[in-house]
């Protein structure tokens, strides 16, 4: 914190959120070590604390009539308040079969269950599962 102060950074931005390591990143933080403190990308929705000024989000993730609900002010990105480009396309990715029955082999070649069954998948790390 006294490097970050000493440093005289005006606006900080936290990335890293309420993990594992996050409690030693916040209570660095809870020194005001910035005069503008901003959560944004690894936790969406408010952290609650009262040295955070600011949380980046968007409309649908914090809806704009619960600002009660949120310690910090919101700004709001146009479409999402996460980075990603709708405009990259995956050439290699195969689509997925618009035929049912090509759906439900597709699925079996690949070991999961068929039928009308829902399959849930997550990408985050093992840790978080």
């Amino acid at each position: 914190a006294g490097l970050i102060n000493r440093h005289q950074v005006h606006v900080l931005v936290d990335i890293c959120g309420l993990h594992a390591n996050g409690s030693v990143i916040y209570s660095m933080l809870g020194q005001q070590p910035a005069s503008v403190q901003i959560a944004y990308m690894a936790y969406a929705a408010s952290t609650g604390a009262d040295y955070i000024q600011f949380l980046v989000t968007d409309r649908v993730t914090s809806p704009p009539e619960y600002p009660r609900m949120y310690q910090e002010r919101l700004i709001f990105m146009p479409n999402s308040y996460h980075i990603n480009s709708h405009s990259l396309r995956f050439t290699n990715a195969p689509s997925p079969p618009e035929d049912p029955q090509a759906l439900q082999r597709a699925r079996g070649e690949a070991g999961l269950p068929q039928g009308k069954r829902a399959l849930f998948c997550s990408y985050n790390q093992f840790f978080k599962i």
